[in-house]
């Protein structure tokens, strides 16, 4: 299978090689009022119909040279900012396709419009996504990723992973490439990142068969920034953060680009010290009756360091050719302490004896990702190629140390469990993307993927008793993961009349082993799955549009969720992975109405077979509980979406978001039957206002009710919060002051009652955080060419 896959992959590449042009190249020199050279003008070529063909800029002596397909052109176009737009159709150019000098003038009215309308708002609705524009928002400024996903529409941090309206499974990417972390992982990681350096989010429900099938709640992209100007520019910030604890950041950039060759580097820092105290009451009975409850109260402060690094080159090559790398590095060092207090009481609440674990928990961790991509333009605009190579590695050491007190019963004991943590994650990425356009059947994309993931994870537990140490046998674990999945796909779409057709088939091959060096458990899967995907759009007028989209997903287990590993929070509270998990596959539905991008309505349904669930598992007869997931029968979701943008004078917007869901959990979950069903809503907020003299604020809340999700019960939560900015030294510079959960009610807090588990807990965090920021522009910030996406789209997630 894989060497037929590398055959299919030579073959592609070589399709651009036999792409001939038929172009003519068409020259002139552009001078300002005063006859002077203007550098860093766009000089564009369109067709009859207004189509964009072809564009490059004007050098330091104003003059152009753009080749474009000599059939199709029609007209030129020359355009930079504050001066006029000039016009001149094919037939005034010369017989040697010369257009001479050309004369621009000011145009200051065209000058003052731009900067005013030039700016994305912070929520954009596309036809098949939602974008957020964080490089827009005040308040996220000294945030970082998770942070920023949280306040994202439809997107809530869930305990075992990000959810989107209201399910879990979403396939995470950053710059288009998956990153195939667990959840704790992926948090930590994305928290790593300052919201400095994202430019948007991309939110897809309903990913078209040209993404991974992976991810059965849809697809999350997070677009780090990449500078489009021509010239030289940079960008430096920092800012400060009070909470119960301090957090700083601090970022540089760097970017030289011009009309061939594109250069970037980005620095980062982020000190942030991630703080909670968790309350916990947990009852242990017999025969339904309360024999014991752990009344617990643990504290943990985690100071953690991470820096991000990213280096990337791309060069053009001829005038329809692109050839690109980049790399990604991120480390931190986090130093984790904690103390937890747990009092026993008996089956009349009277203490009976209490425990008492300090933690020690040192953390390092390295990660660095390549990139090289490649991609070709066909001639006459009739699509293009795109290549990516991906190689990540992924290396995490950890120290462990659990000293607990015993008193039990008038009697002391002390025990010591340390733990040594060793993982290491390779992962090599192979994609190639075939788009062909302009047809007369419409669009059509081919592809084909494969990726290899090898992962080993080395725990080793020791005792300690009067100062000797001893290999504990039952906890240390040495786990082996590798897995090799092949994918094709053709997606096609049309649009006539007043329709929009889109249909696409991906077909994935899987071949995942496990195996627990120390213990006796493995496993070993081959499957292949069929994921299609339909989309149609019905646009009877220009402000009206009705939508409907249908797909197959899947959301496979990581290798830590199917690692029987177990890491200990206290000597009764632990976590393990599941061998036995298997994917849950998702079938999505959705009907979308949008009423002139102000006014939206989404209905969905979802069901999900072998629904992958956290559960508590506990143990009475030891007085010990896990947490763990497993598979449930069936799960269905049923989903109204609702959001209305309003302007009611010039300067404000408001964007209000209502969602509404109806979950239904079908199982077994440890001997109990589980039939869960409830509804829910939640309603966020964003509203902007633009002051005079460079000043804007920002103004976000958000509500949730009590709802239900799996076993477990969750309180009302919700949020206000307010950030100002002012624009200063000549707009070039920026100073933010942002306060998120000003009343301090989003921490989690809820209570499980099913089966044998009852427990009540609260988790207070940091999310109260007033922080204050500068960031200054530098460099030209005139005039933008286009940007090469890349073909990588989805890389690195479940490890």
């Amino acid at each position: 299978m894989t060497n037929k896959l590398c055959t299919l992959l030579f073959i592609l590449v070589l399709i651009p090689l036999f792409s001939i042009s038929q172009e003519i190249e068409i020259t002139g020199k552009v001078l300002d009022a005063n006859k002077q050279p203007l550098e860093f003008v766009n000089a564009m070529a369109f067709s009859k119909d207004s189509t964009f063909l072809k564009g490059t800029v004007t050098d330091a002596d104003g003059a152009f040279k753009l080749n474009s397909p000599k059939t199709s052109t029609s007209y030129i176009k020359l355009q930079s900012l504050g001066l006029k737009e000039v016009f001149r159709t094919i037939d005034t150019i010369d017989s040697s396709n010369q257009l001479g000098t050309i004369t621009m003038q000011n145009d200051d009215l065209m000058l003052d419009e731009v900067v005013v309308t030039a700016e994305k708002p912070l929520i954009e609705r596309r036809s098949d996504r939602l974008i957020v524009n964080v490089s827009n928002s005040i308040l996220a400024t000294g945030s970082n990723g998770i942070e920023i996903l949280e306040r994202s529409p439809g997107l809530f941090i869930e305990d075992n992973g990000i959810s989107l309206r209201g399910r879990t499974g979403v396939n995470v990417q950053i710059n288009g490439r998956q990153q195939r972390l667990s959840a704790s992982e992926l948090n930590n990681y994305l928290q790593s990142i300052p919201s400095s350096q994202i430019e948007k989010i991309e939110i897809i429900n309903n990913p078209s068969a040209a993404f991974d099938a992976e991810g059965s709640a849809g697809v999350v992209n997070i677009i780090l920034k990449r500078d489009g100007n021509i010239g030289t520019n940079g960008s430096v910030n920092a800012s400060y953060g009070q909470g119960v604890y301090h957090r700083t950041s601090e970022g540089l950039s760097l970017n030289h680009r011009n009309s061939k060759t594109s250069l970037y580097l980005g620095l980062n820092h982020n000190f942030d010290q991630r703080f909670n105290n968790l309350f916990t009451t947990r009852r242990f009975a017999e025969n339904g009756e309360v024999v014991s409850t752990f009344d617990q109260d643990s504290k943990s402060l985690t100071p953690t360091h991470s820096y991000l690094a990213n280096i990337g080159i791309g060069q053009g090559i001829g005038e329809r050719s692109y050839i690109g790398a980049d790399i990604t590095t991120n480390w931190s060092n986090a130093n984790q302490d904690a103390n937890g207090n747990s009092l026993i009481l008996d089956d009349n609440n009277n203490p009976s004896g209490s425990f008492m674990t300090e933690t020690d928990s040192k953390n390092n961790s390295f990660n660095i990702a390549t990139n090289t991509n490649f991609k070709t333009d066909f001639k006459d605009d009739k699509g293009n190629f795109i290549f990516n190579a991906d190689f990540a590695t992924y290396t995490t050491e950890a120290n462990q140390k659990f000293i607990t007190d015993i008193i039990d019963n008038g009697n002391e004991s002390t025990e010591i469990l340390t733990g040594e943590i060793d993982g290491s994650l390779d992962l090599f990425v192979l994609k190639a993307d075939l788009n062909l356009t302009n047809n007369r059947i419409g669009n059509v994309s081919f592809g084909l993927k494969s990726s290899f993931v090898t992962n080993d994870s080395d725990l080793d537990y020791f005792d300690v008793v009067n100062g000797n140490t001893t290999p504990n046998d039952i906890y240390t674990n040495d786990f082996e993961y590798n897995e090799n999945i092949n994918a094709a796909y053709v997606n096609w779409k049309l649009s006539k009349d007043k329709w929009t057709y889109q249909f696409g088939l991906r077909t994935e091959h899987t071949n995942i082993e496990g195996n627990q060096i120390d213990g006796d458990v493995s496993f070993d899967r081959d499957y292949v799955q069929l994921f299609p995907s339909l989309f149609l759009e019905y646009k009877p007028s220009e402000k009206n549009t009705f939508g409907f989209n249908a797909s197959r997903r899947i959301n496979r287990p990581d290798y830590n969720q199917l690692n029987p590993i177990r890491n200990f929070v206290d000597i009764t509270t632990s976590r393990v992975g599941n061998p036995e998990l298997v994917p849950e596959i998702a079938s999505n539905l959705e009907f979308i109405y949008n009423y002139d991008n102000w006014l939206d309505f989404s209905f969905s349904y979802s069901n999900t077979s072998d629904r992958i669930l956290p559960v508590l598992i506990q143990d009475d007869e030891n007085q010990s509980t896990s947490v763990q997931l497993v598979n449930i029968d069936d799960y269905n979701y049923l989903g109204l979406n609702a959001s209305v943008t309003l302007k009611p004078v010039k300067s404000l917007t408001s964007r209000w978001d209502l969602e509404f869901f109806y979950n239904e959990f079908l199982g077994v979950v440890n001997g109990f039957d589980l039939n869960e069903k409830g509804s829910a809503f939640r309603i966020r907020s964003y509203n902007t206002y633009k002051f005079s003299n460079g000043w804007s604020s920002e103004l976000n809340g958000f509500y949730q009710p009590l709802y239900n999700f799996g076993i477990s019960s969750f309180e009302p939560r919700w949020k206000i919060d307010f950030g100002i900015q002012k624009s200063v030294l000549k707009n070039k510079g920026k100073i933010k002051f942002a306060i998120t959960d000003i009343f301090w009610r989003y921490y989690p807090r809820g209570f499980t009652d099913f089966g044998n588990i009852n427990e009540d807990f609260r988790s207070v965090r940091d999310t109260r955080v007033a922080t204050l920021s500068f960031s200054y522009n530098f460099g030209n910030n005139k005039v933008k060419v286009k940007k090469n996406e890349g073909g990588a789209q989805e890389e690195k997630r479940r490890t």
